[in-house]
């Protein structure tokens, strides 16, 4: 029995130690994780299975670059104009000017549907009027129409 308590401080010695690592460990793996995370976004990461190549964030911000200045024409392949180019010419587009812009086209095709719908509604007034104004001429016809095919 005397063994036993001289191993007993031993014994708590190392399982304090045990538990000091584990509580280590459950606090620095998370963090290590993470930071490991954080090369392989900058520096890149080969393909794994499952998973394709990583681009490192330099290969990222050089293909969004490639977007905004646009891509000159090389041999087989056409130029693709920046992001700049491409706003302006949706902006073109879309404000007046003076004809020539999808924007004006639409304010033509409106305003002649318009112009078309008010010509319709007269016509459509017109032919009402016509049908009552000749309502007493068609009730003629239609009792000439029975007194003679009677007979």
């Amino acid at each position: 029995m005397s063994e036993l308590i001289e191993l007993a401080p031993w014994l708590a010695a190392v399982v304090i130690v045990v538990s000091v690592v584990v509580f280590i460990a459950t606090k620095v793996v998370p963090v290590v994780r993470k930071f490991s995370r954080f090369l392989d976004d900058v520096l890149g990461a080969p393909p794994r299975l499952g998973m394709a190549r990583r681009l490192s964030l330099m290969e990222r911000v050089a293909s969004i670059e490639s977007v905004i200045v646009g891509t000159p024409a090389s041999p087989g392949v056409t130029a693709r104009p920046g992001l700049d180019a491409r706003v302006a010419l949706i902006e073109h587009e879309v404000t007046t000017n003076h004809g020539t812009s999808l924007k004006d086209a639409v304010k033509r095709t409106e305003e002649r549907v318009t112009r078309v719908t008010g010509d319709v509604e007269k016509v459509r007034m017109n032919l009402h009027e016509h049908i009552t104004e000749s309502e007493p001429i068609r009730q003629q016809v239609n009792d000439l129409h029975a007194k003679y095919t009677k007979e």
